[in-house]
C-alpha cells in the first residue's frame, strides 16, 4: 500500500511538473511550433508580408525551395509572381506611356555585370517596345547600378531592380502591361515583375531559373539570357548588380 501510494504521488508530482512547463510562454511556443509543423498542408501558399506601412510578397512553402516548378505547387492562381500592395510605396507614380527609344530596334542587348559573373540578355526587340525602352532608359541613367538581387528563390527565379532593396521600391513612373503569347518563361526568361495592377511594373524584373508556364500571358517577358546562364544559376540573394551596360550585336 505504502509502494502504490508513493508511485502516485510520484506520478502526480511528474504530472505537475509537465504542466507548469509547457504553460510557460518559451515552452508552450515550442510545443506550439511542432504543433504546426505536423498539422500543416505540403501545399504551398502565396502571403502578403505586411511591414510597418510597406508590403512585398513572400513565397511560403513547406517543400523544399527546389521543388517550387512542379506544377502542383505552382499550379494555382495564387501562385503568381507579385508584389501585391495598395501601399503608395509600390506605386511611386502614375501610369504612364513611356516613349519608345528611337533606336531600340538597333540595340539588341543589355549586359549585367554582378558579383558573380557577367549575363547577356537579348531582347525580344518588336514585341514589348515600351517595356525595353524603360528598361533601356534606367539602365543608361545608372539607375540598376548598385542595386542587388533581394529575392532568389532556388529553382524558380532571381529578383532585382529595386533601388530600395526590399521589394517594395521602383524608379517613380510605371508602364503599361505588354503580353505577347508567343513569349514564354523558359529557362533563362527576363522580365517584369509587378504588383496585382496589371500596369504596375516599374523598374523591378526577374530571372526565371527553370521553366514556369505558368506565369505566361501574365508578365511582360522582354528578354532571354543567351550568355551567363551559369552565372545566374550562381546568384544568391544579396548579389549586386554593379553596372548594366546597353549594346549593338
Amino acid at each position: 500500500m505504502n509502494k502504490t501510494f508513493l508511485v502516485l504521488i510520484l506520478i502526480g508530482l511528474a504530472v505537475t511538473v509537465f504542466v507548469v512547463i509547457a504553460r510557460t510562454p518559451r515552452w508552450w511556443g515550442a510545443w506550439q511550433s511542432i504543433q504546426n509543423r505536423f498539422s500543416r498542408s505540403p501545399s504551398a501558399a502565396l502571403r502578403v508580408a505586411q511591414n510597418d506601412k510597406s508590403s512585398k510578397l513572400e513565397f511560403m512553402t513547406d517543400q523544399p525551395t527546389d521543388k517550387l516548378t512542379s506544377p502542383d505547387i505552382l499550379g494555382s492562381t495564387s501562385g503568381q509572381l507579385v508584389t501585391p500592395s495598395a501601399e503608395p510605396t509600390l506605386n511611386p507614380g502614375p501610369t504612364i506611356a513611356v516613349p519608345t527609344i528611337s533606336d531600340t530596334k538597333q540595340v539588341s542587348v543589355a549586359i549585367l555585370h554582378t558579383t558573380e559573373g557577367d549575363i547577356t540578355i537579348k531582347f525580344n526587340t518588336g514585341t514589348t517596345p515600351n517595356t525595353i525602352a524603360n528598361f533601356i532608359k534606367l539602365s543608361r541613367d545608372n539607375f540598376y547600378n548598385g542595386t542587388i538581387f533581394h529575392r532568389v528563390i532556388k529553382g524558380f527565379m532571381i529578383q532585382g531592380g529595386d533601388p530600395k532593396g526590399d521589394g517594395t521600391g521602383g524608379s517613380g513612373k510605371n508602364i503599361k502591361l505588354e503580353i505577347n503569347k508567343d513569349l514564354k518563361h523558359v529557362l533563362g526568361a527576363v522580365a517584369m515583375a509587378r504588383s496585382s495592377d496589371p500596369d504596375s511594373a516599374s523598374s523591378q524584373f526577374y530571372i526565371t531559373l527553370a521553366e514556369t508556364p505558368n506565369l505566361d500571358g501574365q508578365y511582360a517577358v522582354f528578354g532571354k539570357v543567351i550568355e551567363g546562364i551559369d552565372v545566374v544559376l550562381l546568384l544568391r540573394q544579396e548579389d549586386v548588380m554593379k553596372e548594366v551596360n546597353i549594346e549593338k550585336q
